[in-house]
């Protein structure tokens, strides 16, 4: 990873590419700032992305189109880096700028809002950004287009968070047999709802089902991710959640301390799924030492 990013950023530089128009250097500096996200090196990440903003910024002007696709991207990168009030700014100042039309992008803030506010523990606020998602998406995209399926699951999990399981259930189903007719159905999306789905099982009782969702999860993420990033931590910790329940310690110990360790190594101090995930270590201590 640390030399194709090498090579990357040397492109980025280079002479040959400054010399090109500056919505080509935005978009290659989103590109590669997408992809240090999704390795999880947040701080590089966001170096190449707020210099993004600066060119945008200057070319196009401070309320432009390209300004708000940059500040979507700092956003997003912003909540997984758990630095949640920058990420809430980037997100509403792109939003000012699109406006109420119905375009793309709204959509897209939307959902990450929505996503926002899931990672505070803030399901009901998060609730009618995850439903605005949906109905721009569907309007311009139609109902079985996999970006829809998406902010389905999206608002399926804020439901998630408020106890409304027989809600967010068929909300999976749905976006599941969206993806199963989309290529690329094994990617990060289906993950994430393979995750929430084990989850659920557990919530509702139905613990025999979630392991199985669990450890699909798993293994999707550790294709399309690599076993470094942090998204791969919370179905780890999930995981050891499932096996403290069946009383099977050593094996929630070390799922445990495998989370810990992605997430320590990814996300700051405050990030309620790194505090969470040390709770449920600590409680699974507590009881092993009566």
């Amino acid at each position: 990873m640390a030399g194709i990013e090498a090579v990357n950023v040397v492109a980025v530089l280079s002479p040959t590419v400054v010399d090109k128009p500056p919505e080509l250097r935005v978009d290659k500096l989103i590109e590669l700032g997408r992809r240090l996200r999704h390795a999880g090196r947040y701080a590089k990440a966001e170096r190449l992305l707020k210099r993004a903003l600066a060119i945008a910024e200057e070319a196009f002007g401070p309320e432009s189109i390209e300004v708000a696709g940059v500040l979507n991207h700092l956003g997003m990168l912003g909540k997984y880096a758990g630095h949640f009030n920058r990420s809430e700014l980037a997100f509403r100042r792109a939003l000012r700028i699109v406006g109420g039309s119905d375009h793309v992008l709204v959509a897209d803030l939307n959902h990450n809002l929505g996503g926002l506010e899931h990672a505070r523990r803030n399901f009901a606020k998060g609730e009618p950004f995850a439903r605005r998602s949906v109905e721009v998406r569907t309007h311009l995209l139609g109902a079985d287009h996999p970006d829809t399926a998406r902010d389905l699951a999206a608002l399926a999990a804020l439901l998630d968070g408020q106890g409304r399981f027989k809600e967010s259930e068929p909300l999976y189903a749905r976006a599941i047999s969206i993806l199963d007719k989309s290529p690329g159905r094994d990617g990060f999306e289906l993950a994430v709802i393979l995750n929430n789905l084990g989850a659920l099982y557990i919530a509702t009782g139905r613990r025999n089902e979630a392991e199985e969702f669990y450890r699909r999860s798993l293994a999707i993420k550790k294709r399309t991710l690599g076993s470094r990033h942090p998204e791969i931590a919370i179905t780890l910790n999930n995981l050891a959640v499932f096996y403290r329940s069946q009383g099977k310690h050593r094996e929630a110990v070390r799922l445990y301390r495998r989370a810990i360790a992605l997430f320590e190594n990814t996300v700051q101090p405050s990030h309620p799924n790194l505090i969470a995930c040390r709770a449920n270590y600590a409680m699974l201590q507590r009881r092993c030492s009566q």
